[in-house]
């Protein structure tokens, strides 16, 4: 499966394994998902290891909305409150 004339998320995941890319983010509608790499596979993770204090379930909350700037204000706002 995947976007006609591209490549599907297993099939990326198959190219930068060997390349040592050691994280990969996908999204699919409003799901963020964050693939590790593990040895010489990737795991489905709950956390990111490279940005670790980054809360993917507030950054989800954000994803897909119809107004990308709006979405990123809103965002930055928010995380000025949860740091103040």
């Amino acid at each position: 499966a995947g976007r006609p004339g591209g490549l599907g998320a297993l099939d990326r995941l198959a190219i930068y394994g060997p390349l040592g890319v050691r994280e990969v983010w996908t999204w699919k509608g409003r799901f963020l998902t964050v693939h590790a790499l593990h040895k010489n596979a990737y795991l489905r993770v709950g956390q990111s290891m490279m940005l670790p204090t980054l809360d993917l379930g507030l950054l989800q909350r954000f994803i897909g909305d119809p107004n990308p700037t709006m979405a990123l204000r809103s965002f930055r706002t928010l995380l000025r409150k949860r740091a103040g």
